[in-house]
């Protein structure tokens, strides 16, 4: 049955099935700390295998999605019949909905089988993301013609822990995209936590000494992914 685990337990089960970066308990922890909202974890375990596990995110009496990059973690035991994960699922969603008056769930995306929110009558909105395998000759013959400009101009890029100026930036970038000014401060929070704890690198383009862009990426060293949280010229003079 599905039941409520803990933080110790969540942990254990992060580290024992080399899940992705949005199960991670530092990153699910700044989340919670920067957005105001509390993690609440659950999982399905029989005859003491997990087979289930996932983390909500919540205030008061609601499930919430807290900002908008975020997944919730939603895993299955890959040796599962198709049978046996919808009767989690059912399991799962009859445990939220005595607890929770609404409901909204972002699943992550090796989760393809949701029929069951379907038949209890969810709302459903489909949202891509778009994964790109990464070798030695994935770029673009236009995109290597750029990069050998650029080795010729003074422009310079590091890759380093984001600088507390490159933060600034991007959470300034922000409210172009109309965030208002306490999510903004969330944001700033959050893109904090996640460099202290080693989650983020910077891609920070200089010319002249001058930082004139900027991309924070999320590092997934468990499955060596990067997600892009925000890319954004410092300066307008200079293309996207």
């Amino acid at each position: 049955m599905i039941k409520e685990i803990f933080f110790d337990k969540w942990t254990e089960i992060f580290d024992k099935n080399n899940l992705p970066i949005f199960y991670n308990a530092d990153y699910l922890q700044a989340l919670a700390k920067s957005f105001n909202i509390k993690l609440k974890y659950y999982a399905f375990i029989e005859d003491s295998n997990v087979l289930f596990a996932t983390a909500i995110f919540t205030s008061k009496n609601q499930i919430v999605i807290p900002e908008y990059f975020s997944y919730n973690p939603y895993w299955f035991n890959l040796e599962l019949s198709e049978r046996k994960r919808v009767l989690i699922q059912k399991d799962f969603i009859k445990v939220i909905k005595s607890q929770y008056w609404k409901i909204k769930i972002k699943f992550n995306i090796d989760v393809l089988d949701i029929r069951p929110y379907v038949w209890e009558g969810f709302d459903i909105n489909v949202r891509y993301t778009y994964l790109k395998s990464v070798d030695d000759t994935s770029s673009h013959s236009i995109i290597q013609k750029k990069l050998k400009r650029v080795k010729k101009s003074d422009l310079k890029i590091n890759v380093c822990s984001p600088s507390d100026q490159s933060i600034l930036e991007n959470v300034t970038f922000l409210r172009k995209l109309n965030y208002s000014f306490s999510q903004l401060e969330k944001y700033k929070v959050f893109l904090n936590l996640l460099r202290n704890n080693g989650l983020v690198l910077g891609f920070e383009i200089f010319y002249s000494n001058q930082l004139v862009g900027s991309s924070i990426v999320l590092i997934d060293k468990n499955n060596l992914t990067g997600f892009t949280l925000i890319a954004n010229p410092v300066s307008e003079q200079y293309k996207y």
